[in-house]
């Protein structure tokens, strides 16, 4: 009995170590670039927040929910022209006038977001701090840099285990110790964006800080996270455009792993999209603005590996929400 009791906390120990080398997945990165890189602070000339819920797997008791809201903006001080509210809709030339408007000079971004993640009895909150600094390239070419600073708790929610015998030395001592660390961690980004097209790379968790067992450190290292995302989108005709878009991340020694994925979106009022995660699923999207101000987005997973026979799919949704935006235009890039 002693040797199972000691087993199933070897293996709850390593399932914390795997959890906390591995930051969560979305499914709608290309609707929130910032989640992924932090150069997309201040991208948008409006205050643009975002705030996300994530079901995985469900069905299967435990399985990863992860809720996440981020802000950001650019600090420029620019005169704006009212327009017609009709205009966020049809006005292709307004866009272009204004993107280079706005983009004639070097500019600044700040942002912040939170994400709380869980998975079984282990969860994880994250805050992240951001500055970009936006720099003019050529002719409606942009590039920007950012670095990003952050706070994330790791921990076991005791209250969850549920232990075969009672008084399990190993498990008694975690506790005993501490069921919680934080750490401080940086990243940084780079984004090179028009206004078709964007391409950009993030590294995450470059302090590569040591898990902790209560409060002893461990040989257990955070992986680097390493992502790249791309999109472009191109017009088909007056009334609808394609966005084709994709995400590569590699983390530490784990096999290259790659999102690829398209939207078609009808009079910037609504669009639907699918996606495939290598060898995860595929994804079904769809996505409304509501009003000028106000976006509501869903997905759905269908596993393609094993898992598939366990659980009945995975559930996003995102709410979009623009603000201090005088001319009520959509958001340029990404919605």
């Amino acid at each position: 009995m002693k040797k199972h009791i000691f087993l199933s906390s070897v293996f709850a120990w390593m399932g914390c170590v795997l959890f906390a080398q591995q930051l969560p997945q979305i499914n709608q990165f290309q609707l929130n670039g910032f989640m992924v890189n932090p150069a997309f602070a201040g991208i948008e000339d409006m205050l643009d927040i975002k705030t996300g819920f994530r079901q995985q797997w469900s069905g299967v008791d435990g399985a990863p929910m992860t809720g996440w809201a981020s802000a950001h903006m650019n600090l420029a001080k620019q005169k704006r022209q009212p327009y017609p509210g009709s205009l966020h809709f049809s006005d292709t030339a307004l866009y272009d006038r204004l993107f280079r408007e706005s983009n004639s000079s070097m500019r600044h971004g700040v942002g912040a977001n939170i994400m709380y993640d869980r998975i079984g009895a282990f969860d994880r909150f994250q805050l992240q701090l951001a500055y970009s600094l936006h720099i003019p390239l050529f002719r409606n070419v942009m590039a920007a840099i950012s670095p990003s600073i952050g706070m994330s708790n790791h921990g076991i929610r005791t209250g969850d285990v549920f232990m075969f015998e009672n008084n399990d030395p190993l498990y008694d001592q975690y506790v005993g110790l501490g069921s919680r660390f934080t750490h401080l961690d940086i990243s940084a980004g780079a984004l090179i964006y028009a206004p078709k097209w964007w391409v950009g790379y993030t590294a995450q968790q470059l302090m590569q800080n040591k898990v902790y067992f209560g409060d002893q450190p461990t040989d257990a290292m955070l992986d680097i996270h390493h992502f790249v995302m791309a999109g472009t989108m191109w017009p088909l005709g007056d009334k609808f455009e394609i966005q084709v878009n994709g995400l590569l991340k590699i983390a530490g020694t784990n096999p290259l792993t790659f999102d690829a994925g398209a939207r078609l979106r009808w009079k910037k009022l609504a669009w639907i999209g699918g996606s495939y995660r290598h060898n995860m699923g595929v994804q079904a999207m769809a996505g409304v603005n509501l009003m000028p101000c106000l976006t509501l987005a869903y997905s759905y997973d269908f596993s393609l590996n094993q898992l598939r026979n366990v659980n009945t799919g995975t559930h996003e949704v995102v709410l979009g929400v623009r603000l201090f935006n005088p001319n009520r235009l959509q958001n340029r890039y990404l919605w």
